[in-house]
């Protein structure tokens, strides 16, 4: 397990703007519960399929791929998340995203780092067919994450607020 010093000398290979960076743990955690949440269609993949689902006010955790470049791709959604109160963080690797949530790559993506999943939106089941599609360790593990994605986003804003 790493420690505290570990953790904070790894935060600082990621650009400023990848703010907040999740913990492994965390980010492990989301990666299998979004992989689990796959078949119930409570997913939203894309920079441009998240963005129109918050905008029409669906809520959930967004997951940005801190490794994505232009960083113009997704520049938006952390502004667009607060207006909407979605938490959102960001995780290490796009590719580690797309491999857990089965986005097909061809050979030629694969061989030229090309293609991955940028942004994932987990949404929070809202339906009574979304919520069968769930078992109780799901609505748990979502209500947990939830939770600490929106703690960590304050501390974030308490951090840069300017007094």
């Amino acid at each position: 397990m790493p420690s505290d010093s570990e953790t904070s000398n790894e935060s600082q290979n990621y650009p400023l703007h990848t703010r907040p960076l999740a913990e492994r743990k965390f980010e492990r955690k989301a990666l299998k519960l979004a992989a689990r949440l796959m078949p119930c269609k409570s997913i939203g993949r894309g920079v441009k399929e998240v963005s129109k689902l918050i905008r029409r006010g669906q809520h959930g955790i967004c997951l940005i791929a801190a490794d994505t470049y232009p960083v113009t791709v997704y520049a938006h959604l952390p502004v667009l998340c607060e207006r909407n109160d979605v938490p959102y963080c960001f995780v290490r690797s796009k590719r580690r995203l797309a491999d857990l949530l089965g986005t097909g790559q061809s050979d030629d993506e694969k061989k030229t780092g090309g293609a991955g999943c940028s942004v994932v939106l987990i949404l929070e089941p809202t339906t009574e067919s979304e919520k069968a599609g769930l078992t109780e360790d799901d609505r748990k593990d979502y209500e947990k994450l939830h939770k600490k994605a929106s703690e960590g986003l304050r501390q974030v804003r308490e951090f840069h607020v300017v007094k």
